[in-house]
């Protein structure tokens, strides 16, 4: 009973050891193929190698870019001058509009006070800038608009010919 006793426990122990090798051959295969997919190119190791030393890149300026001819540099310059007074107009523009009642200071007037206030749409150009004949025109607009939608008044000659027309439908309906 000794040699089957042997023999048996040689055989579950070969059955063990077959199921050792076999998940040890599983776990290279599965490292071997998560290393293939992960591991870095020839390229990437290039480009490593590349910028292991020095930094190979110029640094780009933050606020602009670099302009290479000097007539672009003019017109750039040009153009972003232009739009700074784009923007002082408009904002004087907005403290036209949102302000109605004009404020004195020590800075330049661009308001001139009205003796009167004018009809609505009546419209009369006076010699002054740009920025105050474009408030006024908004100011008459806004007005005009204003007034559109108010409620009509009572017109006592609509109603007599509503009610004459009321009374006519009530007698063509009786005949």
């Amino acid at each position: 009973m000794t040699d089957r006793n042997k023999s048996r426990l040689s055989n579950e122990q070969r059955q063990t050891m077959k199921k050792y090798a076999v998940f040890a051959l599983m776990g290279i295969i599965c490292a071997g193929s998560i290393f293939y997919i992960f591991s870095p190119t020839a390229d990437d190791r290039a480009k490593q190698e590349a910028l292991s030393g020095f930094n190979t890149d110029i640094p780009m300026p933050k606020d602009e870019s670099i302009i290479g001819d000097k007539r672009d540099a003019y017109e750039h310059e040009q153009m972003r001058q232009r739009q700074e007074e784009r923007m002082r107009s408009l904002q004087d523009f907005s403290a036209l509009l949102g302000d109605n009642a004009p404020k004195q200071t020590d800075d330049l007037v661009l308001i001139i006070d009205e003796p009167a206030p004018r009809a609505v749409g009546s419209y009369t150009p006076r010699p002054q800038s740009s920025i105050q004949s474009s408030a006024m025109a908004y100011n008459d607009i806004n007005r005009t608009l204003g007034s559109f939608y108010e409620t009509p008044r009572n017109d006592l000659e609509k109603e007599q010919l509503r009610e004459e027309l009321e009374e006519l439908k009530m007698l063509i309906e009786y005949t």
